[in-house]
């Protein structure tokens, strides 16, 4: 199973590049907590995102940082910075 320390590298590989949910599920690749592998997000007012594991008391928070960015007129998100919160 990969670690929690793999997941923020590959995350971070992301840093400059668009936010598209599906590279971030494929960076959590085989993690689970607590039997669950289902990756969710939570979307911040400030167009940030918290990616986690869906399961109660998630252990680790995945902030991604965004910000906003115009490319041949149309409106995007690109990732900023990742960091890891352990919650427990």
């Amino acid at each position: 199973m990969i670690t929690v320390e793999n997941i923020e590298k590959k995350l971070k590989n992301l840093i400059g590049k668009p936010f598209n949910e599906d590279d971030v599920i494929c960076a959590f690749e085989d993690y689970e907590e607590n039997g669950e592998s289902k990756v969710y997000f939570d979307y911040l007012s400030n167009g940030d995102v918290i990616a986690s594991i869906d399961t109660k008391n998630s252990q680790y928070w995945f902030y991604i940082t965004t910000s906003f960015y115009f490319a041949n007129k149309d409106l995007g998100i690109i990732i900023t910075d990742i960091e890891v919160e352990k919650r427990f």
